[in-house]
């Protein structure tokens, strides 16, 4: 699938928002596209490790909470990519939004619902500045992203229990958990 019929798709999708309480707290992500000489590719970030941190180390898409000074999630969205990789999107990057999440951590529901947005780059992918909060920054190819049947699964262990867990391996780096979650409605949006 070209970048243009991904992006097309993901213009038409018919978003029903999801019934949660009003009192959850939002945050908000970028999943950024940039065409690059070998086909279209997918901005992750692995966060940087910190104790306490439910989701320490582990890949991510730009984004974090939703500040009171925020107009909207999709703001949140923009500043917080701009404080972790430094990547200014601007209006004409805005693609579309993608189903948001009730986000989760260690097997368990929180008070937090989490905005995916969707933004086609033309920058340049070695301006990328890394915050301290940010370990690393992955560009990963887009039809590995969409391809499900390229995916696979990992023992994930956490307290007392064992979990099977579906995930994205690539170059040394395993996407899961809440960032999988928001893949998985990002290809519903695609092939819809």
């Amino acid at each position: 699938m070209t970048a243009s019929e991904i992006l097309e798709r993901l213009r038409s999708q018919d978003l029903v928002p999801l019934r949660l309480p009003s009192h959850y707290r939002q945050a908000a992500v970028a999943v950024i596209l940039r065409e690059s000489r070998d086909g279209l590719r997918m901005l992750f970030i692995q966060r940087t490790a910190h104790p306490g941190d439910p989701w320490s180390g582990h890949m991510a898409f730009p984004g974090g909470r939703v500040d009171p000074e925020d107009e909207s999630p999709l703001a949140a969205a923009r500043r917080e990519t701009m404080e972790e990789v430094g990547i200014f999107l601007e209006d004409r990057h805005y693609v579309a939004p993608v189903q948001e999440i009730q986000a989760s951590a260690r097997g368990s529901r929180m008070e937090l619902i989490v905005f995916p947005f969707v933004f086609y780059w033309d920058g340049d992918s070695e301006l990328i500045h890394a915050a301290d909060e940010v370990a690393a920054t992955v560009w990963v190819p887009v039809d590995l992203v969409l391809d499900q049947t390229r995916h696979t699964t990992f023992m994930n262990q956490y307290e007392d229990k064992t979990v099977q867990m579906n995930c994205i391996e690539y170059e040394g780096y395993r996407i899961w958990g809440m960032t999988y979650r928001m893949i998985q409605n990002l290809i519903s949006a695609v092939n819809a």
